[in-house]
């Protein structure tokens, strides 16, 4: 019920989930210069000493957010697994393909409401 509400939505209040399409592009570059920022604060420099880093994208939709951060951190020599999770399959599906193919690597999707992300069990 909810991911039929969250479809309906994004039918009529349109987000840039298509990065193959200018304004994808364009949210995904603007998304890279804010994680950017982020991977410069004090509090997130500490995770980035580690050489395994695990990313958990709760409401990830098409990926933007996760797949710049795992790039923005494999730019850095860092090894990087993603989650991805949304409780619409037609956005993880573009998440997982898009993902993939920019990161070069494997990337997980789960379908979970945000409420239910503690009963997660597998670890990446």
């Amino acid at each position: 019920m909810v991911k039929n509400k969250l479809s309906k939505f994004f039918s009529i209040f349109p987000w840039p989930d298509k990065p193959e399409r200018k304004e994808g592009s364009e949210y995904f570059n603007s998304t890279i210069k804010n994680m950017q920022k982020l991977l410069e604060h004090q509090w997130v420099r500490i995770f980035l000493k580690k050489r395994e880093i695990r990313i958990l994208e709760i409401c990830g939709g098409a990926g933007f957010g996760g797949v710049a951060l795992s790039k923005l951190l494999m730019d850095k020599s860092l090894d990087v697994a993603l989650v991805i999770t949304d409780l619409r399959k037609e956005a993880l599906k573009k998440a997982k393909k898009w993902g993939e193919k920019v990161l070069r690597k494997k990337i997980f999707t789960k379908i979970i409401d945000a409420k239910e992300i503690y009963r997660l069990k597998k670890k990446v």
